[in-house]
């Protein structure tokens, strides 16, 4: 006997039809997720690499004076000094200064086309010198408990902290820098050691320097930009202060781009450049000009700071690179060695 099923095909047809618009659908939406992820992700590793490109291009211009006097001299190598790592005559300090003073503490900027460079994209790094810091484990003996030179350090970290807390509003940070160097076994190890410290919470979002786009104007202090640990000395190179330290000086801050400005200057600055200097003497002679300010208008517990050998051998490098949406940052610690080769000593993704 047949039996008829009037409908079966028409459900079956249905069903079907749900179940490809239901796979359809899913994978479109699968699809409208993964598609921006990969192109994100291909981004932020393009990016990734031309951060680590602005390094590199950091590091040709510090080692572009030296690499420029060896061929000048036929590749002929000089022994280092084994007394002083850092071996310095006039003119080496010269055109080391000609090359970084324009542009330190600054942005420097490149843009890339996808059709000349295969990508498109921006490249920016600053170069800071870590000699125009204050080496915190240099004015500390860990083993005694104590500064070094007591009275002059008590003098210097008043001044400091002063500065500081009238800029960010942070309040007894003296006392409580004291307190956590005295119950310290063991030098730091990086200035960001100093987060853990209270009151120092005004740093939390200015740890690493940025520097300040044109026309901004407002100034600002950060914690790895005022204290460093790579230096091992109390004095700071009055050439290469920081941003931070200078404005700590009451100097001008940087206010953007003005590098083409200051190249004009360079070599007008450097003239009466010496490499050993008795500041209190030479200072308005020699310097004054390129921080508009006289010696007598430095406060007194902020001079001894000022080293009177010139020394610039360890460098941080800021790096950033821009592709599409993505925006990759990196730090870099550089020490140059005896024949002024760098040496990369730390890096930090931001």
């Amino acid at each position: 006997m047949k039996h008829n099923k009037p409908g079966f095909i028409l459900i079956f047809c249905l069903m079907m039809i749900m179940f490809t618009s239901f796979m359809a659908i899913y994978l479109a939406d699968k699809g409208a997720t993964f598609l921006p992820y990969a192109q994100m992700a291909i981004e932020s590793k393009q990016a990734q690499v031309l951060a680590k490109s602005g390094i590199q291009l950091a590091l040709s211009q510090l080692v572009a004076p030296q690499v420029s006097k060896k061929e000048g001299a036929g590749e002929q190598k000089k022994e280092p000094s084994p007394q002083n790592k850092a071996v310095f005559d006039r003119s080496t300090a010269v055109d080391q200064l000609t090359v970084i003073l324009p542009t330190l503490n600054r942005w420097q900027t490149i843009e890339l086309d996808e059709e000349r460079d295969g990508v498109e994209g921006t490249i920016q790094w600053c170069i800071m010198c870590e000699q125009g810091k204050i080496d915190l484990n240099a004015w500390y003996d860990f083993e005694k408990h104590q500064f070094v030179q007591p009275k002059e350090a008590e003098a210097l970290f008043k001044e400091l902290f002063e500065k500081i807390q009238q800029i960010t509003g942070a309040k007894d940070l003296l006392a409580a820098f004291t307190r956590f160097m005295k119950e310290r076994e063991y030098k730091l190890n990086d200035a960001t050691e100093l987060l853990t410290i209270p009151g120092f919470a005004a740093f939390k979002n200015a740890l690493f320097y940025e520097p300040p786009r044109e026309g901004s104007g407002k100034k600002q202090f950060y914690l790895t930009d005022i204290f460093t640990v790579w230096t091992g000395s109390r004095t700071v190179n009055p050439w290469l202060l920081s941003d931070s330290l200078q404005a700590i000086f009451g100097f001008a801050q940087v206010q953007g781009a003005d590098i083409a400005d200051r190249k004009k200057k360079v070599a007008e600055w450097l003239k009466p450049f010496k490499l050993k200097v008795q500041w209190q003497t030479e200072w308005d002679k020699i310097i004054k000009p390129l921080y508009k300010k006289e010696y007598a208008g430095i406060p007194k517990s902020l001079q001894s700071l000022l080293g009177s050998t010139y020394e610039a051998r360890v460098f941080s490098i800021l790096a950033t690179a821009t592709v599409g949406r993505v925006t990759e940052r990196v730090l870099a610690i550089v020490e140059l060695s005896d024949d002024q080769e760098p040496i990369i000593k730390k890096v930090y993704k931001l």
